[in-house]
């Protein structure tokens, strides 16, 4: 209940609704850390009957044990799914927003944010294009105020962001993994990249570090798509994958 849940089946979403700073969690469905390995233990098959034995003899206590020794995987736990980061909008008004609402319409996948600034209603949609392939956030104030913002994409591990001139920020980043005996070997693992696009209608937008700054828009449009290097029909790592490229040209064909 804290964030309103929006995706597309690959892309996804979480946004808190913040109208001073609002935090959309991202998320791409193939981000996971750790690398392809065999966790079959080499000795389950030559403990099967004895397995078997005790289950028949409902010796469950003894059954525990030689699967807890001889069937668990080896490593015993696989690592974990990984969020891409968050995009942070931080609003510069020069009023308290008030009356403030969200909700998440289940028919069209729209999740909204209304209040007011003073006597402007100040509107942000946030939904997820499965066609188009990309994560759309729309912001637009009504009674000619300007929306004056920050925008940036953080994560807390593994990755960089940079914004341009142009109006762009992208995250480039790969999974470094320490070894751990439960969890497989390390090592540099799968490389992710996110790239957003900010439009706006009248307003300037500058970069500045690793953030872009709005100033004076009466409308601001944000796409963002996420890709990695993973290839599904190798179930591994492509090197061979850029995913930088990959945003490009899903960024340009949905612009």
């Amino acid at each position: 209940e804290e964030a309103l849940p929006v995706g597309n089946g690959r892309l996804g979403a979480m946004v808190f609704g913040n109208p001073v700073k609002e935090v959309i969690q991202l998320n791409e469905e193939s981000i996971w850390a750790g690398s392809k390995i065999n966790n079959n233990n080499p000795e389950a098959l030559k403990h099967l009957k004895e397995l078997q034995n005790a289950l028949f003899k409902s010796n469950y206590g003894d059954a525990w044990k030689i699967a807890d020794k001889y069937f668990m995987g080896t490593p015993r736990e696989i690592r974990s799914y990984q969020t891409l980061g968050n995009l942070i909008i931080e609003y510069n008004w020069n009023e308290t927003p008030s009356d403030y609402r969200r909700e998440l319409n289940l028919q069209t996948g729209i999740a909204t944010t209304l209040c007011k600034i003073g006597q402007s209603v100040f509107l942000q949609k946030v939904y997820v294009s499965a066609p188009d392939n990309i994560i759309v956030i729309e912001l637009n104030s009504a009674n000619n105020r300007v929306i004056n913002a920050s925008i940036s994409l953080q994560r807390e591990v593994d990755a960089i962001t940079t914004a341009y001139p142009n109006g762009s920020i992208k995250l480039k980043g790969q999974i470094i993994d320490k070894d751990d005996p439960k969890k497989g070997p390390g090592g540099a693992h799968m490389k992710f990249n996110a790239e957003l696009r900010v439009k706006t209608f009248e307003g300037i937008v500058r970069a500045e570090k690793d953030k872009l700054i709005i100033s004076n828009a009466k409308t601001v449009t944000i796409i963002l798509t996420a890709a990695t290097d993973y290839n599904l029909e190798k179930l591994d790592f492509d090197r061979a994958i850029n995913p930088e490229e990959r945003c490009k040209t899903i960024l340009d064909k949905a612009t």
